[in-house]
């Protein structure tokens, strides 16, 4: 896969294996998801390796994407009460640049509180920074597209 010119990205399965989870997603005690060891490569002028990741991604049965700490051999033998502690939901970092680029574009009236309640309707079932910001700022964004409202209604009358 490339991304420019100049850099490259191979990314390959190691390892796939079926197992059982307690999901944080759907809370199911013991929800069958599949474990994959992932390698994956960063490469300048696609054969130069500038970054190596070697993640280990769970998909739940309920569709949930999930980081484990363990390696998919590891993760075989254990109890999914116990592994689950091992498990942490995947954020993607689309979402965070969402959320990011919210931050300044709440300032724009209209703009700002479409891009925001998107943004919010996006991450609304994530734990964390991610919803905790984007509801803040939803609501900043509203707020002010209230006042913008009310302000140029109320000027429009004056007129």
């Amino acid at each position: 896969m490339s991304i420019h010119l100049a850099l490259g990205v191979s990314s390959r399965v190691t390892d796939s294996s079926p197992i059982s989870i307690a999901c944080p997603v759907c809370k199911r005690s013991s929800a069958p998801a599949t474990a994959k060891d992932l390698h994956e490569k960063l490469l300048l002028f696609h054969f130069i390796p500038i970054f190596i990741s070697r993640p280990t991604f769970v998909e739940c049965s309920c569709g949930a994407s999930l980081i484990s700490d363990l390696k998919t051999s590891n993760l075989i033998g254990l109890e999914p009460t116990f592994g689950a502690r091992y498990l942490r939901q995947h954020v993607s970092p689309i979402f965070i640049v969402l959320v990011l680029g919210g931050v300044v574009a709440w300032m724009l009236p209209v703009f700002g509180a479409a891009w925001m309640a998107i943004t919010w309707f996006l991450v609304r079932k994530m734990r964390g920074w991610l919803r905790t910001t984007a509801l803040v700022f939803l609501i900043l964004s509203l707020i002010l597209t209230i006042f913008f409202v009310v302000g140029a209604l109320f000027y429009s009358n004056k007129s």
